[in-house]
């Protein structure tokens, strides 16, 4: 199935204080860690926690610098490798490519690139975000993508709390320093810092905005 990670290519249990620094390559669920965690039948939700990966990752599907797709939860965790699409690639980030689950206390530094729902911290957010960070160059290769590139999150359907996104934002349509689109999420006491070029839809903070925006910058 092309599921890939520099430590463990498919989880569902937990993994604590581990760290990968090989460079990773695959289809698609690919990351510097974990491949897929797919926690959600373990008795602790199969939950990831003082991890680190730094070696650079690159796939077509669900590309992450820590996880590909994350189904657990994830705790006080870093990722520096850059992270690159190959083909017409969609949902990476700089942490996490999709997440289904909440993060707390993560960080990602490496540059992020690819087509469409790039993030330099998660790619597509579909649950909660908090007291996360991410500096890393973002871009989008498409020539007309409007599902979302941000310097934190590409497309967030979740909550986002206590974050902070300083990498410049490079792209066509949908771009934001924070988000790219904010898909009925909530974003609360959150800030960008990165310089936003794009041609439509661009933003400072959010590329387009169908959420709630609270006490942010």
């Amino acid at each position: 199935d092309g599921t890939a990670g520099g430590l463990v290519g498919k989880s569902i249990g937990p993994i604590r204080n581990s760290t990968a620094s090989g460079e990773v390559s695959g289809e698609q669920a690919v990351g510097g860690l974990i491949g897929l965690n797919d926690g959600r039948g373990a008795s602790d939700g199969g939950v990831v926690r003082n991890v680190t990966a730094s070696g650079s990752v690159a796939g077509g599907f669900r590309v992450g610098g820590l996880i590909g797709r994350n189904n657990g939860p994830v705790r006080n965790a870093t990722a520096s490798g850059s992270v690159t699409g190959v083909g017409r690639a969609d949902n990476l980030g700089g942490l996490i490519g999709f997440n289904n689950d909440s993060v707390r206390d993560a960080t990602a530094s490496g540059s992020v690139s690819g087509d469409e729902v790039v993030g330099g911290l998660v790619g597509t957010n579909r649950d909660s975000l908090r007291r996360v960070t991410s500096s890393g160059a973002v871009t989008s290769t498409a020539p007309a993508s409007q599902r979302g590139v941000g310097g934190l999150v590409g497309r967030n359907f979740g909550t986002v709390r206590n974050a902070t996104a300083s990498g410049d934002v490079d792209g066509n349509n949908s771009l934001g320093g924070l988000i790219g689109v904010n898909d009925d999420g909530i974003i609360n006491d959150s800030s960008a810092s990165g310089d936003v070029i794009g041609t439509n839809n661009t933003g400072g903070l959010v590329g387009q905005n169908f959420g709630t925006v609270r006490d942010s910058t």
